[in-house]
């Protein structure tokens, strides 16, 4: 990183780097996050200290480059909520990171999409606030409280049938073994005779 213009592959470690730093994430975490070592991480933080007004710009020009951007409609619903085309994976999935302050190339790696289409979820979620943030509170909160009483008593009257078909069950094997014995004890006795 000693040179003022990586190369591509140092150029996206830098701005992975710098992203999760802009985050307030520090150096261990960053070698975590990105599974590189930590004096590897250390490097490109001490070059970021040294060129920081350049690394910004040159992080913004980034982030704008056709190699992250996403076509419009990339984002459609298809009875789930916003997904992002061609997975399933919500906007959801990616407010959830989001909102914990991950980098978008950290949720890229942690959903397995392309940092594009986490940019564009998020590009998404910024300018659907009103619309995504209502149902997204909804979930957690169900989440949190747990099954509604009518699925519980669901779930017990399931749980009861279960345990009378597993009855039901253990005491028909108990009589085929039964059955299964007497002719042999039968046997036996024949034998004795």
């Amino acid at each position: 990183m000693k040179n003022p213009r990586p190369g591509t592959k140092d150029r996206k470690l830098l701005f992975d780097v710098y992203g999760l730093n802009k985050c307030g994430c520090g150096g261990e975490v960053i070698a975590i996050d990105l599974r590189r070592s930590d004096e590897e991480v250390q490097t490109v933080l001490d070059y970021i200290a040294d060129h920081t007004p350049e690394v910004e710009a040159d992080y913004r020009e980034y982030l704008a480059s056709p190699e992250l951007a996403v076509p419009n409609g990339e984002i459609h619903d298809r009875g789930r909520g916003p997904e992002i085309k061609g997975s399933r994976i919500t906007v959801y999935n990616v407010l959830d990171y989001y909102l914990h302050g991950y980098h978008h190339s950290v949720i890229a790696n942690i959903l397995r999409l392309t940092p594009g289409e986490i940019l564009t979820a998020i590009n998404y979620i910024n300018a659907h606030w009103a619309e995504v943030m209502p149902p997204y509170i909804r979930g957690v909160t169900n989440a949190w409280l747990g099954n509604s009483p009518e699925i519980l008593a669901k779930c017990e009257k399931t749980r009861q049938k279960l345990k009378a078909w597993l009855q039901e069950r253990t005491m028909l094997k108990r009589l085929n073994e039964l059955d299964i014995r007497q002719p042999a004890e039968m046997t036996r006795a024949e034998h004795r005779r």
